[in-house]
């Protein structure tokens, strides 16, 4: 049927046997009666309409709607009444059938309540099978404070038995004053506004020990919001606290042994003080009369001397030129160890250029070739990063002495942690077999009558860098030059503007 030009069967007739419950009979429908205009009488030419309500108990259950379109009268008396017996005994037949229906799912409804309900009692049991193995003190109460339930482990640490009636204890009975204190002011509050609570409190074993435990405590709510009951998990902490006073102890002892470390380096650093005084006057002193009677010697009675002899006193003045040089190195070294590092910020480039100016006759004469980039700034103290600078550069100078054109490069690399330096000449080199020996005191790679140096230099350079967090190293080969590297953090704090 197409539902826009017609509707299934007489929606009118229908309509009225539904809100009268009466039924209707139409001999000649099409020509006869109210409902002869109706749509679907009018298309179909209906002859004779039976429309019959199935009554139960006086309540609608359904509609028998029967329709003849060859002959008028059609429903006779007896069909009419055939009709209506039918229709009682279906009315009574859909009834029971949506009885059964409903029937049949309360019983669907009510098995899977049971087995949900089976379910429920399951996870329950295999819960509290894994509440009573637990180690943990674990334990439910209810609002007021009584006990509702503890797990086994629990009842044992308070000297309880299974025949103990736990619900006459009250939260008291488990804690110290102060443990319960916390709890009351802090642990329930907290658990009611936000769900669940966690602290540090403590137990009462069944000797009145208090055993210190981490405890949390859970709010279980009802859906109109109140709190139906709490439940509480414990666990012993005792070692834990054992360990942090034990930790305690040994940072106490730890803290006495470096203060008498700090007194005995105190110590330390006035003797050292003490014998670089002595070092710096009383040693000086003899050099200062040996080198000041040779040269009166010298002067004076020269003359007398034959070539040999003014060779010896030479090589003694020069000795005692070198020992005064290793003095004052001896005590630059013993200085870098000791001096306070003030670190301000320092542009490189600047003091480079600095040293290089102080250096001109060092230069005198010489080709020298310097590359210099534009370094990045650094952070350190800055007269001890110009010894840094003085000696690596000095070094280069020397060692390219011999070179016809010398080339120095200084430049750099940076990462996120640290600046990266470097000094590179084209000068003599040296063999990389003996580069653990470069840094280490009195330590010399060359001879003195081919580059003179006391071979403390590059140890106070180490020092220095080591004092500033960075470090040091170098590549080199025999004739073909060396690049001493060397790092600084690269964590600059500038200064606040004035």
């Amino acid at each position: 049927m197409d539902g826009q030009d017609s509707v299934p069967l007489s929606i009118a007739i229908i309509n009225y046997v539904t809100r009268t419950l009466e039924g209707v009979v139409l001999d000649d429908a099409a020509q006869q009666g109210i409902f002869k205009s109706d749509p679907w009488i009018v298309e179909h030419q209906a002859k004779s309409v039976l429309c019959v309500p199935l009554l139960k108990q006086g309540h609608l259950t359904g509609i028998v709607y029967l329709e003849n379109n060859l002959v008028t009268g059609a429903f006779t008396p007896q069909r009419i009444e055939m009709v209506n017996m039918l229709s009682a005994q279906a009315a009574i037949s859909i009834d029971n059938a949506r009885l059964l229906k409903h029937q049949a799912e309360l019983n669907a409804s009510l098995q899977m309540e049971i087995a949900e309900r089976e379910r429920a009692e399951k996870d329950r049991d295999r819960m509290i099978t894994i509440l009573e193995a637990s180690t943990d003190h674990i334990g439910l109460a209810d609002p007021q404070g009584s006990v509702l339930w503890t797990n086994t482990f629990s009842q044992k640490t308070m000297g309880l038995t299974p025949n103990d009636d736990i619900t006459q204890l009250k939260i008291a009975d488990y804690h110290p004053q102060w443990a319960l204190t916390i709890i009351q002011q802090e642990g329930l509050p907290a658990a009611i506004r936000d769900g669940t609570w966690v602290g540090e409190t403590a137990l009462l074993d069944k000797d009145g020990n208090e055993i210190p435990v981490s405890q949390m405590i859970i709010a279980h709510k009802s859906a109109d919001g109140n709190v139906e009951y709490f439940s509480t998990v414990m666990r012993d902490i005792s070692d834990l606290k054992a360990a942090e006073a034990e930790v305690r102890q040994l940072n106490a002892d730890l803290e006495q042994r470096v203060m008498q470390r700090t007194a005995q380096l105190a110590a330390a650093n006035k003797e050292l003080e003490a014998f670089s005084y002595s070092v710096s006057h009383d040693l000086r002193a003899p050099l200062r009369a040996i080198d000041g009677f040779l040269r009166i010697l010298q002067e004076d009675y020269g003359s007398q001397f034959d070539a040999e002899g003014n060779r010896y006193m030479k090589i003694v003045r020069d000795n005692a030129k070198r020992m005064g040089e290793l003095i004052d190195d001896l005590l630059a070294l013993s200085r870098t160890n000791r001096q306070e590092i003030l670190p301000q910020l320092i542009y490189p480039n600047e003091l480079i250029h600095k040293i290089l100016r102080d250096m001109e006759l060092d230069l005198e004469g010489r080709q020298v070739e310097f590359e210099i980039a534009d370094l990045p700034l650094c952070q350190a103290d800055l007269s001890l990063l110009r010894q840094v600078w003085v000696n690596l550069l000095s070094n280069a100078i020397k060692y390219t002495r011999h070179r016809t054109h010398a080339r120095i490069e200084i430049g750099f690399s940076t990462n996120p942690e640290e600046n990266m330096y470097f000094v590179r000449d084209n000068g003599a080199g040296f063999d990389m077999r003996y580069v653990d020996k470069l840094f280490g005191v009195f330590q010399r790679l060359h001879r003195d009558d081919e580059f003179e140096g006391t071979g403390i230099g590059l140890a106070i350079v180490q020092r220095i860098l080591h004092r500033h967090g960075g470090r040091i190293w170098v590549e080199a080969a025999v004739d073909q030059g060396a690049t001493f590297y060397f790092t600084l953090p690269a964590n600059i704090v500038l200064p606040h503007p004035s």
